[in-house]
Parts: C-alpha cells; sequence; structure tokens
C-alpha cells in the first residue's frame, strides 16, 4: 500500500500503523509442524502480514485479511480444543454484553458462546 491509499481500520475506518510483521512462511511452518494441517493455499502470493493497530480505538488487525476456508475449519475441528464450550475469551467478551445489547457471533461454531449471552 502507498501512502496515497493507506490501510483504515476495518473498525472505526481511522488511520492505522504497522506494530509489527510476521512472515507467512513461519505461519504456514507452524500450522505444518504444530497441527499437520496446509494452510498454504491461504498465503498465495503473500509473503508477509503486517499487524496493524488502529490510531482511534487500539484495535489490532492483521494485513492483509486472510480467511479459512470450509475446509480448514472441518480440519481444526478434529482437535478437542477447537470448539471448546467454555473458553477464556467468551468471559472477557462477556463483560463488555449488557442484557440490552444484540449480538451477533460471526463464526459461532457450535454457538457455545451464544448459550452464554442468553
Amino acid at each position: 500500500m502507498s501512502a496515497d491509499d493507506p490501510v483504515r481500520s476495518p473498525l472505526t475506518g481511522g488511520e492505522t500503523y504497522v506494530e509489527g510483521i510476521l512472515s507467512t512462511d513461519d505461519i504456514i511452518e507452524l500450522y505444518r509442524t504444530s497441527y499437520d494441517v496446509d494452510v498454504s493455499r491461504f498465503f498465495m502470493g503473500i509473503p508477509k502480514l503486517e499487524r496493524r493497530r488502529c490510531l482511534d480505538s487500539g484495535y489490532a488487525f492483521f494485513w492483509p485479511a486472510i480467511s479459512g476456508d470450509k475446509e480448514f475449519y472441518a480440519e481444526l475441528a478434529e482437535f478437542d480444543w477447537f470448539y471448546k464450550k467454555d473458553k477464556w475469551e467468551y468471559q472477557r467478551a462477556l463483560s463488555f454484553v449488557s442484557p440490552r445489547d444484540q449480538v451477533l457471533d460471526v463464526g459461532a461454531g457450535y454457538g457455545h458462546f451464544l448459550t452464554k449471552v442468553v
């Protein structure tokens, strides 16, 4: 991206800065050695990911955005830790939810988090 076409925050649309850089070769190798899962198809022509931070909100995200496919999530679902009924991040997220809020859980898996919201 050039200075004329900056990466904007997906949360606020505000300015972001590069906080760190990850080699996609390292990510591919970690998935291979840790889980025996091949993720190389997601990084074709992408040598690095930038960890970016929004100046307005502090929200951090990776750029370019990479999404897993159906097969990727099916492979991860084979691990007992992947779709756990309770995770530490559920409690953290619930601390931001009030009884009046409506919640959309994108990528809900089996819906374990949503059962805690209601």
